[in-house]
Formats: C-alpha cells, sequence, structure tokens
C-alpha cells in the first residue's frame, strides 16, 4: 500500500508542468540551446514541439533513436540532442535523499535539452519537450525562445567606419600640407634684422642647442634663384673656395667653434653659429638661411634669418632732390616778350584808375 501511493505521488509529480524559462540569442548566432532536465527511463520517447505551428514536430527521440519523419521542414538539419540521452544520463542535481527513491521506478533526471543552429528571427516562440510513455503526456517543460535582431551599430558601424578612416586620413594629409606650406611661409612673418648700408657690420643670429662634436659642417646661403653660398664651415675651418664671390672677404663665422662652453637655462650646451656680414648693402637684403649637417652629412636644422638693408638718411633725402630737379626740368618754360608786355601796359583797362 506504502508503495503504491508513492507512486500515485510521483505521477502526480510528473504530470504537473514546470515552470516556463526564457532564452535569448542573437540572429545570426551558431547555434543556441534550450534546455530541458526531467526525469525519464529509457523506454520514454521525448518530443520537441512548437503548437503554433501547423506541423509542430521540432525534434523526437523515440526509443534513444532521432525519430524526424513528421519533423518540420524549417527545422530539417538544424536539431540535435545528445545522442545518448536516454542511454547513459546520470542523476543530474539530484537531492541524495531521493536518489534511492527515483531509482525504484527506473527513471533518472537526464539532460534532454535541445540544440537549434543558426537561430532565426521567425524562430522566436514557445516550445516545448515532452516526454511520453504508451502514448501518453508524462512531463512537459515550457521555453521560451527570443531571437533578437543584431543591434543597429553592429551593422551600421562598418559602413560607417571605413568612410570616417578615409575621412580621417584626407584631413590629415591635408594638415600635413598645410603644416608643410606654413613653414614656407615663415620668411614672410619673421621679423626681419634691419642694418643700414655703410654699417661697419651686421651679425645674423643663430645659437643651436647641441653638443659640439654633432655639427660638422654649417652653411649659410642667400636664398635667391641661384642660392649663393655665404658661408662654409667645414673640418675646422671656412671653405673659402666654396663662397661666393660676393660674399668671399666679407662673410665670417668668427666664434664658431666657440672659445668656451656655454649652457642656456636647462644647463644645455649651446653652440654659437652667428654670422658676421661686413660692409652691408642693399643688394644683401633678402633672406639667408643656415644648414647644419651632422656626422651623416645629414640635415640636423633650418635657420631663416630676414635681413633688411636700409639706404642712408642722407642719401634718400639727395636721390628725392634728384627726382624733384629731373621732373623740373621737363616741365616747360614760360617766357613774355618786352614787346608782348608793353602792349599789355597800354591796355586801355589797365591805364584807368580802380
Amino acid at each position: 500500500m506504502m508503495k503504491m501511493k508513492m507512486r500515485a505521488l510521483f505521477v502526480i509529480l510528473a504530470l504537473a508542468s514546470q515552470h516556463a524559462s526564457g532564452v535569448e540569442v542573437f540572429e545570426g548566432e551558431e547555434s543556441v540551446l534550450l534546455p530541458c532536465n526531467m526525469n525519464v527511463s529509457k523506454d520514454h520517447a521525448i518530443v520537441w514541439k512548437r503548437e503554433d505551428l501547423s506541423s509542430p514536430i521540432v525534434h523526437a527521440v523515440v526509443e534513444g533513436k532521432d525519430d524526424l519523419i513528421n519533423q518540420n521542414k524549417r527545422y530539417s538539419n538544424r536539431t540535435s540532442m545528445l545522442a545518448d540521452a536516454l542511454q547513459t544520463g546520470d542523476l543530474i542535481n539530484q537531492n541524495k535523499r531521493y536518489s534511492h527513491r527515483t531509482s525504484m521506478f527506473g527513471l533518472q533526471t537526464r539532460d534532454l535539452s535541445l540544440t537549434l543552429r543558426k537561430p532565426t528571427f521567425t524562430d522566436s516562440g514557445n516550445y516545448t519537450c515532452v516526454t511520453r510513455s504508451h502514448g501518453a503526456d508524462q512531463q512537459r517543460t515550457d521555453v521560451q525562445l527570443k531571437v533578437k535582431e543584431r543591434p543597429v551599430w553592429h551593422k551600421v558601424l562598418p559602413a560607417v567606419l571605413v568612410p570616417v578612416v578615409l575621412l580621417g586620413a584626407v584631413i590629415i594629409f591635408l594638415l600635413y600640407r598645410v603644416t608643410q606650406r606654413e613653414k614656407l611661409m615663415t620668411v614672410g612673418q619673421l621679423t626681419p634684422l634691419e642694418v643700414t648700408e655703410g654699417a661697419p657690420s651686421v651679425l645674423l643670429p643663430y645659437t643651436h642647442t647641441c653638443c659640439l662634436g654633432e655639427v660638422v659642417k654649417v652653411e649659410w646661403f642667400f636664398v635667391t634663384h641661384e642660392n649663393k653660398k655665404v658661408c662654409v664651415f667645414e673640418n675646422g675651418q671656412i671653405k673659402r673656395d666654396q663662397q661666393h664671390t660676393d660674399y668671399r672677404e666679407r662673410a665670417e663665422m668668427e666664434s664658431f667653434p666657440p672659445k668656451e662652453e656655454k649652457t642656456d637655462q636647462l644647463n644645455r650646451p649651446e653652440v654659437d653659429l652667428s654670422l658676421t656680414l661686413r660692409n652691408p648693402v642693399c643688394a644683401d637684403g633678402g633672406v639667408y638661411l643656415c644648414i647644419l649637417h651632422d656626422k651623416a652629412v645629414n640635415t640636423m636644422k633650418l635657420k631663416l634669418v630676414p635681413l633688411l638693408v636700409k639706404e642712408p638718411l642722407m642719401t634718400t633725402v639727395r636721390a628725392s632732390v634728384g627726382r624733384r630737379n629731373k621732373a623740373a626740368k621737363r616741365l616747360p618754360s614760360f617766357c613774355v616778350s618786352k614787346e608782348k608786355k608793353n602792349v599789355a601796359e597800354s591796355h586801355p583797362l589797365n591805364s584807368q584808375p580802380v
């Protein structure tokens, strides 16, 4: 009698519907698992179905083998269950207090989960796992599957990222070109060094922060269409033969190499590479370029120094007066003959008192 009561109690519990669980997955995933763990024996049939479809069978296992004759075609080759779900299943999450009771009826808690491959949006719905014995339903578990569309950024990002990268590359290129152009236009923005023609000399200043041994060659150029070499220093001496004839006797780098080491405010060594130009004339006005070379004859640094040579004040005044005299000579002269002068004086209007 006690055994009969226990069997009836177990059947009542087995027939009670379990709470539905929910599973969410993004469309396009490789697969999704619909969980189901129930107490079944080896002779039970397992059926996964969707009751909202006209052909509700999703997957079925009979006598331990897949039975897919009545399977809905939309799930063909997309579903699977553990091959030995009803053959070698062990007790799963079972309280040890009741293990001997379940074994009396030949039942074990087995993993009857369904694997659905390549889930799509139309796969969303309520799936039911049912166990059958002798043609009658024994247990059932509901699983709510929700297949979600991927976030918009997942689709939009590749389409947006490529143009953004290309736009960034174009902007970087344009900024590079603008920077290069600004470097070329820097000369017009520099404040020129002013000197009056006839002065004994003018110093084009340039102090470079580096070690003296790094600089092996210094070149000063007068920037024109031919780029005249003003001064060339190499191997500890000025190369007179490389200077342009206009500067051969007038350009010097008297303080290079320095007689004593100097440092800046940060205690870094400084090298004075200033150029002294004697007897500057107006034709010397323009832009001077200093180029430093290292031991590998690579350009280390460039320095631009604009020079403005003004005319002396007296020269300007004399030139101005000379231009006025020349303009006066070009004006026509106006002379009155004596005869015309007498006629004008004897005119009746001139003889009458006012």
